[in-house]
């Protein structure tokens, strides 16, 4: 038997569908085991489904699979579902891929897999739209029936939700929690969707980094992130420098309200946030 590769690294190459193919025999044999780099190859639905398949048995394990810009399409993603659902990959870039509501959707059916082991997830620059959106929510939440909308979590008001134990755990170990990092940039959410994704993080416990920058979701996102750090403060870490400002409230609200300090200055954090994040987007740690 020949020794397992730890990191392929082929972006740009141009391999197409018939090169994934061929790499789909080292992937089945578990030749690969850290990560397969085919960002911008051209690989299309049919080289996922290649690759899927290679993924799917048995001696196949993978950290990561990096896909960005391949033009998979709903076709391809749901192809790659098949290797997600039965827990083969750690973390999955599928950014720029054409992934409209369809692809979302199964996707979400994936995640919720039993086997599904799945910690990263990147759907960026995609056309996932509320629907996935909501999708990936109710993932997020560990399938809550219960789960609140972002607008009535801000009518609710934080005090009952931190008394709120038995909303609190629910999603907790449930099925979906294995996401910790997940990128929904540029992935025409509007309000509605970027309110459930937001809202599920009452019901999640294991999410540490979430983007959601350009979207249309600006000042509603802005409120409902507030709201989150000052509940929920364990389940988000990380933070796109677009929303520094809205954590920054956040915490300070939390931090101010059980220390008995008054509410920081809107214009001073804006200073704050124009002098330390410039013009250049990062991601932050609380």
């Amino acid at each position: 038997a020949s020794a397992a590769l730890g990191t392929l690294a082929l972006a740009r190459n141009k391999i197409g569908p018939g090169g994934a193919t061929a790499l789909a025999s080292a992937l089945r044999e578990g030749g690969l085991r850290e990560l397969l780099d085919l960002n911008y190859n051209r690989v299309g639905h049919d080289g996922a489904a290649a690759i899927a398949a290679g993924l799917s048995a048995r001696t196949s394990r993978l950290g990561a699979l990096q896909l960005r810009s391949n033009g998979l399409g709903d076709e391809g993603v749901e192809a790659l579902c098949l290797a997600v659902e039965k827990g083969r990959v750690l973390k999955l870039d599928l950014n720029n891929n054409g992934v409209k509501e369809e692809g979302a959707r199964r996707l979400v059916a994936a995640l919720c897999s039993g086997e599904c082991c799945l910690r990263h997830l990147d759907v960026g620059w995609n056309g996932i739209g509320d629907g996935g959106a909501a999708g990936l929510a109710e993932v997020l939440s560990g399938g809550s029936k219960s789960l609140l909308e972002g607008s009535e979590w801000l009518e609710r008001g934080s005090a009952k939700l931190e008394g709120d134990s038995d909303a609190a755990g629910k999603g907790k170990g449930g099925r979906g929690s294995s996401l910790t990092w997940l990128d929904m940039n540029r992935s025409e959410v509007g309000v509605e969707g970027a309110n459930a994704i937001l809202a599920s993080l009452q019901y999640n416990s294991s999410l540490t980094t979430l983007h959601l920058c350009a979207n249309n979701i600006d000042e509603q996102a802005r409120q409902v992130l507030v709201r989150a750090v000052e509940c929920c403060p364990e389940a988000v870490e990380e933070l796109p420098a677009t929303h520094v400002l809205a954590v920054m409230m956040g915490l300070h609200r939390r931090l101010g309200r059980d220390s008995g300090l008054a509410q920081l200055d809107e214009l001073l954090c804006r200073f704050i946030l124009d002098w330390t994040a410039m013009a250049t987007p990062r991601t932050i740690r609380l």
